[in-house]
């Protein structure tokens, strides 16, 4: 809950959550269990940046400690930049693939950008 930034909404009713608590409350939902695989389709989309770069990271930490295989959809170069390896699909057929390796982030984050932009 720490961790998602909702510490100070434990007594709050859903309805009285802002969309991007709600969608923070639905990640921490689904990692409570324990899952061996996390789909997530756009999960910063209701987010600010600040918001969706704590998000990022805290889903990034999920699958290096937890050993929690997170899949998503993004149409975000930043938010791809978290993965450690990335599918580029365009109708429905797999264009390109990338892995992190050893990059940096920003290595990483400008080969996306590069690959995005050529597509």
């Amino acid at each position: 809950i720490e961790m998602l930034g909702l510490t100070d909404k434990l007594t709050n009713l859903p309805n009285t959550l802002s969309g991007g608590q709600q969608q923070r409350v639905a990640i921490g939902r689904a990692i409570i269990s324990k899952p061996n695989i996390l789909l997530a389709d756009e999960p910063t989309g209701n987010l600010d940046g600040v918001r969706s770069k704590q998000l990022m990271q805290y889903l990034e930490k999920v699958n290096r400690e937890k050993n929690i295989t997170v899949i998503m959809v993004t149409h975000d170069p930043l938010d791809a930049a978290y993965s450690s390896q990335m599918y580029y699909i365009e109708d429905g057929k797999i264009k390109d693939h990338l892995l992190k390796k050893d990059d940096s982030f920003d290595t990483y984050f400008n080969k996306i950008v590069k690959i995005s932009m050529e597509l």
